[in-house]
């Protein structure tokens, strides 16, 4: 794979990549190179049969699961399961992969690897809708690349996210 741009703040991988071989390769190269790196979507369900390879990282890694998704990558056994038992879950799962964890869904909750836990209390069902996810990685994306505090940059962002869909 070619090196990522330089002066490459964050990178954010995973809406409409797919599944295939190539995209695990292409994840797996992210993880290796990215100081900063926003995983969403596909990018997400690549590690569906092997979870514990995103803790291999070289540097601050963000996840964005639905609930579907968290299930897929140990939050549970089905989607439900996995927004049911996310308050235990979801630091678990960010303290063994060292990142940021955010579960997508009513009450998002974000949990930083060091056990800080934020939950945005705002947001409505039109951020279920297609595509809300896919700004999300991008609203997380831009303030990451810049911050120093890493777990607040992406619980505000996620804050700045369902205030624009209550705005909207």
């Amino acid at each position: 794979l070619p090196p990522l741009p330089s002066g490459a703040g964050a990178v954010a991988a995973g809406p409409g990549l797919g599944t295939g071989a190539g995209v695990t390769t292409l994840v797996g190269a992210l993880r290796e190179r990215a100081s900063r790196l926003v995983l969403d979507a596909d990018a997400i369900n690549v590690h569906r049969d092997d979870p514990a390879s995103l803790a291999d990282h070289a540097g601050d890694l963000v996840l964005t699961p639905h609930e579907r998704e968290l299930a897929r990558i140990g939050g549970g056994s089905d989607g439900q399961s996995a927004f049911a038992q996310r308050v235990r879950r979801v630091p678990e799962l960010a303290a063994r992969w060292r990142a940021t964890v955010v579960a997508k869904g009513p009450g998002t909750m974000i949990a930083s690897p060091d056990g800080r836990v934020w939950v945005t209390p705002i947001g409505g069902p039109a951020l279920g809708s297609g595509g809300t996810g896919d700004a999300l990685t991008g609203i997380i994306s831009a303030p990451i690349a810049i911050a120093e505090e890493h777990g607040l940059a992406v619980a505000r962002a996620v804050w700045w996210h369902a205030a624009a869909g209550l705005r909207a």
